[in-house]
């Protein structure tokens, strides 16, 4: 109990400091990826978009997702309340194919899940979609 208190104290704490990195706003650079696939640059970091479509819109990371992604990185499950930890199969192909997935919702059922999902990559890479796995954002 005493490492949950710890970890939300260190989560409060970083997004006082760290505001920007809590609710991030990304301007996207469209590249080719793959056939299936457009990768963009995120001009704000090294970061990547996944896509079916290169319409360059801004991606939007909600704080949210980085409160889940600590979650389950320190407990490796889904808050109370959340959905998560179910195998993303990656049939679009759209993220890299060299790992297997899992599935995190990114607001509590409570909330309603809505379309916005978190992919945790077996590597330790994470990918935020806001429109139901048409689009990744990787986040770091």
């Amino acid at each position: 109990m005493k490492s949950r208190n710890v970890f939300f104290l260190i989560l409060c704490i970083c997004i006082v400091l760290f505001p920007r990195e809590a609710y991030a706003q990304f301007a996207v650079n469209d590249s080719t990826n793959n056939e299936n696939a457009q990768t963009r640059t995120i001009s704000t970091g090294p970061a990547n978009e996944y896509s079916e479509g290169g319409n360059g819109e801004v991606a939007y990371i909600p704080f949210n997702a980085y409160y889940v992604k600590g979650y389950v990185n320190v407990y490796g499950v889904a808050p109370s309340g959340y959905c998560g930890g179910a195998i993303y199969r990656n049939a679009t192909r759209l993220l890299p194919t060299n790992t297997t997935y899992k599935e995190y919702d990114v607001y509590p059922k409570s909330q309603g899940r809505g379309l916005e999902r978190l992919v945790k990559g077996g590597n330790g890479s994470w990918y935020y979609t806001p429109n139901h796995y048409k689009s990744f954002v990787i986040m770091d």
